[in-house]
């Protein structure tokens, strides 16, 4: 996940085509995030 308003955006579409497309779910982790805990969240699904 980029900083950057215009970056965020191309970031969307590009996860949405995953989405919509291929049927992926892209996991976002910023750079200032607690990834571990992100992780655990998702590992607990």
């Amino acid at each position: 996940m980029h900083d950057s308003p215009g970056k965020r955006q191309q970031d969307k579409i590009e996860r949405d085509n995953l989405r919509y497309n291929s049927g992926y779910t892209v996991v976002n982790l910023s750079h200032d995030e607690n990834w571990l805990t992100k992780l655990n969240i998702l590992a607990s699904l």
